[in-house]
């Protein structure tokens, strides 16, 4: 949401799109724990 600029590797709908659905792919995979971390 405002670690969007954070992570210029993905869009942010993307990211949240995977969170929700709970699933996570191999590229997003070292993202999502930087996203689990905040």
């Amino acid at each position: 949401m405002g670690d969007v600029s954070r992570s210029p590797a993905a869009p942010a709908t993307t990211v949240d799109d995977v969170l929700r659905d709970g699933t996570v792919d191999s590229v997003f995979q070292p993202d999502m724990r930087m996203y689990a971390t905040r």
